[in-house]
Formats: C-alpha cells, sequence, structure tokens
C-alpha cells in the first residue's frame, strides 16, 4: 500500500481538418528543453483538451515534464491552452480537429511521430452528447445511442490510431463513470456507452498486451466544481462527500501514464458518476479492487 505522500505518484473529454503542426503558432515551444518529472520525455496526445477535465490533465501531465499535444475541435481554446503551458516552460503544441474523424486523427498522429519521434500516451477526454435525465422508456432509440456511438467511434479511432504508433511501454487512456458498472435512473445512454469503453479496452488489451502497450481506465465518482455539474449536485442532494476537483483528479491519472506502473496490462483504477460527458470528472481519494477489471493481468489500483 502506498503512502500518502507517494500516491500522487500512483493515482499520479465540427469535423475540421487538423491543423498541421507546422502551422502552430509563435506561442507554441516544441523545442523546449526537457523538464524533470514523473512524465519527463515522454509524448502525450490528449483529445478534448481546452475542456475542464482535458485542461486539467494537460496542466498536469506538462508539469511533470510531458510534451503535450493538445487537440480540441476549437482551435482558438486549444491554443490559449497552449500558450498558458509553453509560458511555463513547457512544450505545448495544438491542433483543431474533430476526434470522430478518422482522417483527421490519423493526419494529427502522423504529424506528432514526425515531429516528436513518435507518441507514448494518448488520452481520449472528448465529451459524448446524449441526453439524460429521462427514463429510457420515455426516449428515443436515436437519442439513446448518441453518446453510445460517439464513443465508440471515437475511442475505437483514437485508440488504435495510436497503437499502430507506438512502441512498448506506451499507455492509452479513457476515462469512464461509476455509472458503467452502477445504473441509475435517467442516465441515458451515457453509463451503456462507459461500459462499452471499458469493454473495448480488454479487448483491445487482449491484442496490444503482448507488444507491451498499456490500456487504462479510470472511473470517475464526479466533480461538482465542472460546468454544469454543481448545478445538478445542488438540486439532487444536500451533502457531497468524496468528491475532488479536475486537477486532482489529472493528479491521479499521472502514474497510469508513466513507465513506473509496469504491472497490469488494463484495468479500471478506482472507484473515482459524471465525468466526460460534462467535460469534467474528479477522484475521490479511495481506491476499490472490487471496481477494477483486468484481462490477463493484474489491476491498475487495489
Amino acid at each position: 500500500m502506498e503512502s500518502a505522500a507517494t500516491r500522487r505518484n500512483f493515482l499520479a473529454s465540427g469535423a475540421a481538418v487538423a491543423i498541421p503542426l507546422s502551422a502552430r503558432s509563435a506561442g507554441n515551444n516544441p523545442t523546449a528543453a526537457p523538464r524533470a518529472g514523473l512524465l519527463a520525455g515522454k509524448r502525450a496526445v490528449i483529445y478534448g483538451a481546452a475542456g475542464a477535465m482535458g485542461s486539467a490533465v494537460a496542466r498536469a501531465y506538462a508539469r511533470e515534464g510531458a510534451q503535450v499535444f493538445l487537440a480540441g475541435r476549437t482551435l482558438e481554446r486549444v491554443q490559449s491552452l497552449a500558450e498558458e503551458l509553453t509560458r511555463s516552460g513547457a512544450s505545448a503544441t495544438a491542433a483543431g480537429f474533430d476526434a470522430l474523424d478518422r482522417a483527421a486523427v490519423e493526419k494529427h498522429l502522423d504529424e506528432v511521430v514526425g515531429s516528436a519521434g513518435g507518441v507514448d500516451i494518448s488520452f481520449n477526454l472528448i465529451g459524448l452528447g446524449g441526453d439524460q435525465g429521462q427514463p429510457l422508456t420515455s426516449m428515443t432509440q436515436a437519442g439513446f445511442a448518441v453518446a453510445i456511438d460517439n464513443a465508440m467511434r471515437t475511442h475505437f479511432l483514437t485508440a488504435t490510431a495510436a497503437a499502430r504508433r507506438m512502441k512498448a511501454g506506451g499507455v492509452i487512456l479513457a476515462l469512464t463513470a461509476q455509472v458503467a458498472r452502477k445504473p441509475y435512473v435517467g442516465s441515458g445512454g451515457f453509463g451503456v456507452a462507459c461500459a462499452a469503453i471499458e469493454a473495448l479496452w480488454r479487448q483491445l488489451a487482449i491484442e496490444l498486451g503482448p507488444g507491451g502497450i498499456r490500456l487504462v481506465t479510470l472511473r470517475s465518482s464526479g466533480s461538482p466544481d465542472a460546468p454544469g455539474v454543481a448545478a445538478a449536485i445542488t438540486n439532487t442532494i444536500h451533502t457531497v462527500l468524496s468528491f475532488a476537483t479536475p486537477a486532482t483528479t489529472a493528479t491521479a491519472m499521472m502514474n497510469p501514464a508513466s513507465t513506473r506502473n509496469r504491472g497490469p496490462t488494463t484495468g479500471t483504477a478506482g472507484s473515482y458518476g459524471c465525468c466526460s460527458s460534462c467535460d469534467s470528472s474528479a477522484a475521490s481519494a479511495s481506491s476499490d479492487s472490487s471496481s477494477a477489471s483486468a484481462v490477463g493481468s493484474s489491476v491498475v489500483a487495489d
């Protein structure tokens, strides 16, 4: 069991064409000197990087020395984040495209590899969309399927594209929610989408694990400070316990992205509700071995 002092080292979301890395703004700093940290020298691609969760992850990864490639549909927002990070001395590059677009995903990763020489970490945090708040019997099939279709398309595209370009030691991460395992009324297709992501990760692990590529999902318990979530919590409960901020969750996602975690091929870490569908997530300090699922290996958290 790790100590409190080392917890962060363990625990440490419009189809435009991808913007060529050669067209990065002057604010980006792809040649910044390597920074010391848990992810020093690692090349990380973050999809949905301008969102509450994506930006927190990007800041944490940059702080720990990763060279970050930030992707999002709204280039201006991603660019603003990249400029913030480069001012702190990090290496950050922004690109504007839709992670549901196969050609754009492939083009962007080709440019990342051409610029940085490879990719070590892929983390898809885009919002999944879809309606929530109604029982399934009141929903249309089309409305129910939105989150599921988006989840399967974007995660399949980004994970397989990254895997084709990764070497042993690479890691592909995804964020799900507690509703993947413990359904609640009114979650629409979101819980099914989260469960599908975890199933996809197990399937990928069978194929990619022998080559040394790890698949990790983290299950969120919610982030009340993220846009839209605080109001929903206020309207439904009076006491909220064991919630954390996107920034602390980003720290919680650090070690699964690092090579210090060499045990599992795949797993679902912890019991960390809402997540990328509201463009945010958070992690509680607890871990739950019963929530972890792994294929042919140990789990990320116990």
